[in-house]
């Protein structure tokens, strides 16, 4: 693959990290230059996942790290990180995490353990959610 081509598709990758939102076609179109179809297929091959997936998962990161450090209720959560009704968010969520997320609200208070991970730790990622 070309260097402009990987590049194209390593800012796409960071527009979706930083956005607030649900990625759209023309979100895609307008970053990459390319139609979605083709950024679809071009970002699956860099990443090993589809642009829509890897969008879902930011979200559901950033969710994660609201519900664990927020006060926020879960619907205005998931509001702001772009699902339009609390069933799909709690549906995307429970995927990832395998516990809905007022349970990992729960459990990731201080002292609190989920699937052996230290949430006390600054250092800990979700990266592994991503893979």
């Amino acid at each position: 693959m070309k260097e402009h081509v990987k590049n194209r598709i390593k800012n796409l990758e960071e527009q979706i990290r930083k956005s607030t939102k649900k990625t759209t076609v023309e979100d895609v179109s307008s970053e990459s230059f390319y139609s979605y179809r083709h950024a679809n297929r071009l970002f699956t091959s860099v990443n090993g996942e589809s642009i829509n997936t890897f969008s879902n998962k930011i979200r559901i990161r950033k969710s994660a790290e609201l519900l664990k450090y927020g006060s926020d209720s879960i619907s205005h959560i998931a509001y702001d990180v772009g699902y339009e009704s609390v069933a799909a968010f709690s549906k995307a969520f429970k995927k990832i995490y395998g516990q809905s997320p007022a349970a990992f609200r729960e459990n990731t208070k201080i002292g609190h353990h989920v699937n052996g991970a230290d949430f006390k730790s600054p250092e800990y990622h979700i990266t592994q959610y991503l893979n």
